[in-house]
């Protein structure tokens, strides 16, 4: 073998790469960029015509994949107008009821209701027509779904939520 190189090294005995390894690969690298893509960053990526920014990746796009897939357990935040404070509901631990519109509605699915859990975090004094940013879990429903964990976890063993308005943060 004087002289040649040895191509056996790199590709194997045949010289060819492995197909199965080179679809697996492509596969991988795909899935990372759907993961971390650029939707991921957090930045604004529509505005409606209110004025109401709904953030993309881990945020409105995520809520929106959700809602489409009608996948509970997804983390999600978004941007949107308060149209109705509801009543708290009161059994088992309290919570603060808001329902918030969708920039766009998936389906029928117009509003998302906000369970924020007053008994671990602060009621949030938002009024209809304010702008809140929320950070929770998404759970679906054929109602449209319900955003939870908008508070620290007491038990620390997990990322909290929260919910933002006018520059104070409730956690």
């Amino acid at each position: 073998m004087s002289g040649r190189r040895n191509r056996y090294r790199r590709h194997g005995k045949s010289g060819r790469r492995n197909p199965v390894i080179a679809v697996l690969t492509t596969a991988a690298i795909i899935a990372l960029y759907a993961y971390f893509g650029p939707t991921q960053t957090g930045e604004s990526t529509a505005e409606s015509e209110r004025g109401v920014a709904v953030s993309g990746g881990a945020s409105g796009g995520a809520l929106y994949d959700a809602i489409r897939k009608e996948r509970s357990g997804a983390l999600v935040q978004i941007t949107a107008r308060v149209i109705k404070n509801l009543p708290d509901d009161n059994d088992g631990s309290r919570h603060q009821r808001i329902l918030i519109e969708l920039e766009k509605p998936v389906g029928d699915v117009r509003t998302i209701l906000i369970a924020h859990n007053i008994d671990l975090a602060p009621r949030v004094p938002c009024k209809e027509g304010d702008v809140v940013t929320v950070n929770g879990q998404y759970e679906w429903n054929d109602k449209g779904g319900v955003i939870h964990w908008t508070h620290i976890d007491p038990g620390g063993r997990r990322d909290g939520g929260w919910i933002e308005h006018k520059g104070e943060r409730y956690e």
